[in-house]
């Protein structure tokens, strides 16, 4: 059996010493295109979602940014053990300009699928040549549940994340370390884990790709 190759961006990663899975080893590579060409039909491949060949994707594997990071994986359990996860989620995030959209379009694929069928959504977006550039989308669910995502351009990058209902407050703050419950942070929250990519990543297919094109469409042709 051929090893698992995760491609990963250097600044997201904890540690690259290869990982136990299964009884084999698993291969970190770069997340560039020349890395993906090593690429057969018997690897066992997972990648960010931005990697993903549109026209050969059977047998690979992909990963979002957000959904990557444990204190994430964390939340997402929190809200799922409530009986009726209903509330309102506040999502702020920083990004570098050369990363903005790629984050955009997977953040929403992350967030937007984490409480059932979409109500409304709309985005709101300053002109890319804006001094200080920014999107708002507002999110709206038939449960009830409402979201308010907000991102800017920075050097720096930051999320902060809160969420309230009737049943727990939570927050997280990568810049002030504030933990969600039950998570102890790595030196940095804003990494990436072996195990957390390879637990989290989505098969590839048509559906997935249906979809981000047209969170990718939604986030640079307004309202919808």
């Amino acid at each position: 059996m051929s090893k698992p190759i995760v491609f990963m961006k250097s600044d997201r990663l904890v540690n690259a010493e290869h990982v136990t899975r299964d009884e084999t080893r698993v291969s970190i590579l770069p997340a560039t295109e020349d890395a993906l060409k090593k690429v057969n039909n018997n690897n066992d491949a997972y990648m960010p979602w931005t990697l993903l060949p549109t026209n050969r994707y059977e047998g690979l594997n992909v990963y979002f940014d957000l959904e990557a990071y444990a204190f994430f994986q964390r939340t997402k359990e929190l809200i799922q053990e409530e009986a009726d996860p209903k509330g309102v989620l506040r999502f702020r995030r920083t990004v570098k300009q050369h990363d903005q959209r790629d984050i955009f379009t997977g953040d929403l694929y992350v967030l937007l699928s984490l409480f059932g069928a979409l109500k409304r959504i709309d985005v709101k977006q300053t002109h890319s040549s804006s001094r200080v550039p920014y999107t708002i989308v507002i999110a709206s669910w038939k449960n009830g549940t409402m979201a308010h995502l907000e991102y800017t351009v920075a050097d720096d990058e930051r999320i902060e994340l809160e969420w309230s209902s009737t049943e727990r407050i939570i927050e997280f703050d990568s810049e002030h370390l504030r933990p969600v419950e039950g998570f102890d942070l790595v030196p940095s929250p804003l990494v990436h884990e072996i195990k957390t990519i390879l637990s989290t990543a989505h098969k590839a297919d048509a559906a997935l790709l249906t979809r981000l094109t047209e969170l990718n469409e939604l986030i640079h042709g307004g309202d919808q």
